[in-house]
């Protein structure tokens, strides 16, 4: 990513047992989204890019399901 970029992040999210953790953060572990799923959702978040590395993380507990992430970024 480049820094200063707008960066919309969209999800849909199917949980149909367990739970489902979603977590995007940057690499000094500063969280930008953290929910935990117990059903099936989709929604967006967005932020500025501070920095050019992000981590996505994706925890299931006892979960079945899937999960599609879209990424778009525009510049400022």
């Amino acid at each position: 990513m480049k820094k200063g970029s707008k960066v919309t992040v969209s999800y849909d999210v199917t949980v149909e047992a367990g739970s489902l953790i979603l977590e995007w953060k940057d690499i000094k572990m500063n969280h930008y989204f953290h929910k935990e799923f117990y059903d099936s959702q989709s929604g967006s978040f967005s932020f500025e890019a501070e920095r050019r590395y992000y981590t996505l993380k994706f925890t299931g507990k006892n979960t079945k399901g899937g999960c599609i992430i879209e990424l778009n970024e525009s510049a400022s």
